[in-house]
């Protein structure tokens, strides 16, 4: 299995601590994306690196239900 990143952009409307703490915890980012229906902490591979599965639930063309599943690591580069 190839392993492929996906790099994603997004703007907040919200004070930065606020955003880099729901960022750095996936579980936290997963309450407040309309998408993701659960997010499971998998293992802490190193001191600033976590691994996540997170399971979402989408329309496809409005009508058409697709259930992406799919594994996350969130390293923290520099506090």
């Amino acid at each position: 299995m190839a392993i492929k990143t996906i790099l994603l952009n997004h703007s907040f409307d919200r004070k930065f601590d606020d955003v880099y703490e729901h960022i750095l915890d996936f579980k936290k980012f997963g309450e407040i994306h309309p998408l993701m229906k659960e997010v499971t902490k998998l293992s802490k591979i190193e001191l600033n690196s976590i691994n996540y599965q997170a399971n979402e639930e989408a329309l496809l063309l409005g009508f058409l239900k697709i259930k992406p599943n799919y594994e996350v690591e969130v390293i923290e580069l520099e506090a």
